[in-house]
């Protein structure tokens, strides 16, 4: 599974990616991809992503990357909480994706 994190530099999205790789390896999940990106490299990395994770500073936006990710790359988006992105929960980021994967298979 290949999990887009996206925030607006791609700099806090970057310590979370590094926790949540933590929290694979802890699960001993092999099959997890993470990458941290800029929202002006959205488009450049969606058509690879299973799903996409926003910071919670780019809920304004959600709407729009949702209907631009679900047109095009067919890839969900949502936002994480902030309680988990400003924590750098890598554990419950994981699992959010991890649901959203799960979702999608329904």
């Amino acid at each position: 599974m290949n999990v887009l994190l996206i925030c607006a530099a791609g700099m806090s999205s970057t310590c979370l990616a590094q926790n949540m790789k933590k929290a694979a390896k802890e699960l001993q999940r092999t099959d997890i991809k993470i990458s941290a990106h800029s929202e002006y490299e959205i488009e450049s990395y969606l058509e690879e992503a299973d799903v996409c994770l926003l910071g919670p500073h780019l809920k304004t936006m959600e709407e729009s990357i949702k209907e631009m990710a679900r047109e095009d790359y067919d890839v969900p988006v949502q936002c994480i909480p902030s309680e988990i992105y400003g924590a750098l929960d890598g554990l419950g980021a994981l699992q959010l994706a991890l649901n959203m994967a799960e979702e999608e298979k329904r």
